[in-house]
């Protein structure tokens, strides 16, 4: 990969992190228990993951014609922007205000106790705090860069493709 596209795609991944950071923090001082129930982080959350690498390549002013190019790319920003995500909600759930812990256990425990029937008899306090533990936050980390790497293929396969497109109609007009 070449240094000038590492450096845009680690960029670019640090300000997609950071706009994650200020996401839990508008849901942190606003309103705690949608961070984690209901939809509302969720969404926000998925469609900056959907749409961050539509305005990574529309911004770019890097020539990325190749498949391999736009895959680096895309999944450098997402793995870098992952990673300053996981080590800010480690931070502030183990270091900063470890109460939210609690109050996350509070929430999964009152879902588990009315579907009992849908979760195993494991799930009990201790396994929801299991969540915070380190090794679990580097282990999500890691499991997380999964649909990193299947959209950042997509996403490189659907622009190489219209790149390759598009400069074939452009050299069809030039003759």
């Amino acid at each position: 990969m070449l240094s000038q596209n590492r450096n845009f795609a680690l960029q670019s991944g640090f300000l997609l992190g950071l706009l994650y950071c200020l996401v839990v923090l508008l849901f942190y001082f606003f309103n705690l228990e949608m961070l984690f129930s209901g939809w509302g982080f969720s969404l926000v959350f998925w469609v900056l993951f959907l749409l961050f690498p539509i305005y990574l390549l529309k911004t770019s002013e890097l020539v990325l014609f190749k498949f391999k190019d736009v895959f680096s790319v895309v999944f450098l920003a997402f793995v870098s922007a992952t990673f300053v995500y996981s080590l800010f909600t480690w931070l502030l759930y183990s270091v900063v205000d470890p109460s939210v812990i609690q109050i996350y256990v509070e929430l999964m425990m009152e879902e588990v106790n009315q579907n009992p029937d849908l979760y195993p008899k494991e799930m009990n306090e201790d396994y929801f705090i299991a969540n915070f533990e380190f090794k679990n936050q580097i282990n999500a980390y890691v499991f997380f860069l999964i649909p990193c790497v299947l959209y950042s293929a997509l996403v490189a396969l659907i622009a190489s493709t219209f790149k390759k497109k598009r400069i074939a109609e452009s050299n069809l007009k030039d003759k």
